[in-house]
């Protein structure tokens, strides 16, 4: 037997290696091969593509890469076909996904599919939820109000937690005043090219309050990208030390640069978060990091004109950040498109700096929202479910 594991993005990855390491701990040591990244293949996956083919952002982007991608989703189901896994394992990123699974069914692929992350059909696109009663045997949501849904839409789904509540957190709660602040522009070109600019003047804003910037680096960019973040961080007076491609970095005000060398892991957004007293980022997992250690947060979104316009037309929630659809309130201010400027965050960490009920009322929505993130465990469940599955599987065509 083995798993082919598919996963499009860094916080996919990071979701793929819990995988294999939950289907470790429940004893299965079968060979676990697919399109990976450097987390999922550090914890034993074998790639036969790499993840990076579909880091894109926004609509525009999807569509110049067509012609790419379709050709990447035959070249996966020829090797799955050939190499007949015992399961198929998706991981976010629908757009490619959800076509995947329906052209294995076409093809013959009568092994069971399973999606981590299934597309958020909750929020928009609804009609993808036939696909995925069709093509996918279950799915494992990372949320419960998720996996409610699902469920009520006929969808094989099941939930035990959040996998990020298996790790160690530092977690005090959001206090005032900001001494320093991590900036976090994403793990993607696209992101970064969007928003970097937009943070290094924010960057400024902050060193003019008497707060230190701190602007991480992901592992997950390219070292292309990564230089030049770097070479944009020096250029306003931050110091730093680009670690090995794959780990991740962080520029800061600093008169010793070699003092962000040394151990990566202590720069992780993570780590920075532990050290940070908020953060400023794009919108994504790292939400949900700020939520688990109780730092307060600006999100940011900024996508081509044709992103933004499907989103208004298309989505149907209130809010783009997990924590605030957790609380069902905005306890992590948003700012959205021509929002993204420089002087309107300076403006929301002005307010939080000097808001006392913007604060406790806050803190009292993180508690809400760390509350409805389930229970710990969920990689072993999600690997333990599956294997279920398959035997069940097995045991009716044995007794057929």
């Amino acid at each position: 037997m083995s798993v082919f594991l598919s996963c499009g993005e860094a916080s996919g990855d990071l979701l793929a290696a819990a995988c294999i390491r939950g289907f470790a701990e429940e004893g299965c040591e079968e060979p676990f091969w697919g399109m990976l990244g450097p987390e999922s293949r550090r914890a034993g996956g074998v790639a036969c593509a790499d993840y990076e083919a579909l880091h894109l952002l926004g609509i525009s982007e999807a569509i110049r890469a067509v012609p790419r991608l379709l050709r990447l989703r035959d070249i996966l189901v020829e090797a799955i076909l050939r190499e007949r896994p015992a399961a198929v394992v998706l991981v976010d990123s629908p757009d490619f996904h959800l076509p995947l699974a329906k052209r294995l069914s076409e093809k013959g692929y009568r092994g069971y599919v399973h999606y981590i992350a299934p597309p958020t059909v909750w929020a928009w696109r609804r009609g993808r939820t036939e696909s995925l009663r069709r093509y996918v045997h279950r799915c494992f949501p990372l949320f419960a109000f998720e996996n409610a849904f699902l469920n009520a839409q006929g969808v094989r789904s099941s939930f035990l937690g959040h996998p990020l509540l298996d790790e160690n957190w530092t977690s005090r709660r959001a206090s005032a005043p900001l001494r320093k602040v991590v900036l976090l522009p994403g793990s993607r070109k696209s992101e970064v090219e969007r928003l970097l600019p937009v943070l290094l003047q924010v960057a400024e804003g902050l060193r003019r309050r008497g707060a230190e910037p701190l602007v991480s680096v992901a592992p997950a960019l390219s070292e292309v990208v990564r230089r030049r973040l770097a070479d944009a961080c020096r250029d306003i007076g931050l110091s730093g030390t680009l670690s090995r491609e794959g780990e991740p970095a962080v520029f800061r005000i600093e008169a010793d640069s070699s003092a962000v060398s040394g151990d990566s892991s202590r720069w992780s957004a993570r780590a920075l978060l532990a050290e940070a007293d908020a953060a400023v980022g794009a919108c994504g997992t790292v939400a949900v990091e700020a939520l688990l250690q109780r730092r307060f947060m600006v999100v940011l979104y900024k996508g081509s004109w044709i992103s933004n316009l499907v989103y208004r037309m298309c989505v149907r929630t209130p809010f783009v950040a997990v924590p605030n659809l957790l609380c069902e309130r905005e306890a992590y201010p948003e700012l959205l498109q021509d929002e993204v400027r420089p002087e309107r965050i300076l403006e929301v960490l002005d307010q939080w700096n000097s808001g006392a009920d913007v604060r406790k009322t806050v803190n009292s929505l993180l508690e809400r929202g760390r509350a409805l993130l389930g229970r710990p465990g969920a990689a072993r469940f999600w690997a333990r479910t599956m294997l279920e599955d398959l035997r069940a599987c097995s045991a009716a065509r044995f007794s057929s």
